[in-house]
């Protein structure tokens, strides 16, 4: 095979047609829905091809994927975003630019983390774990 990608490309048209004919998807907004469920369904088994490999402690990025589906139409968008990704099992932190230039940062805990910190500023349970 000398260039995957465009056999890559062949093969999802093909599987596309199929779906869209086999799901009746002659709307937008059905269309929107088979999207979705595809992206769902590849994300699935590429997931069960990564299961024999290494679990990662960290994983960083210098851009994201965004994949909305608008909530009028039902078509699925996809935007790469210019955002530098930073994920552990603290958590992960999204970093850019706002509007006018300057840094920004949105953080998402994990649950463990969101109870370390409400640990650590006195929101904890008033006795020690440690005691259980």
């Amino acid at each position: 095979m000398k260039d995957l990608y465009t056999e890559i490309e062949l093969q999802m048209a093909r599987t596309i047609d199929y779906l869209a004919a086999a799901a009746g998807a002659d709307t937008q907004e059905k269309l929107g829905s088979l999207h979705v469920q595809i992206l769902q369904a590849v994300n699935a088994q590429m997931e069960l091809r990564y299961a024999s490999c290494e679990p990662a402690d960290y994983i960083a990025a210098s851009a994201v994927t965004l994949q909305v589906q608008d909530e009028e139409t039902g078509r699925c968008y996809t935007r790469l975003l210019p955002l530098d990704f930073k994920e552990n099992n603290n958590g992960l932190v999204l970093s850019g630019e706002s509007a006018d230039g300057k840094p920004s940062e949105i953080v998402f805990f994990s649950n463990t983390a969101a109870e370390k910190i409400s640990d650590v500023t006195g929101r904890g349970p008033d006795h020690s774990r440690c005691d259980e």
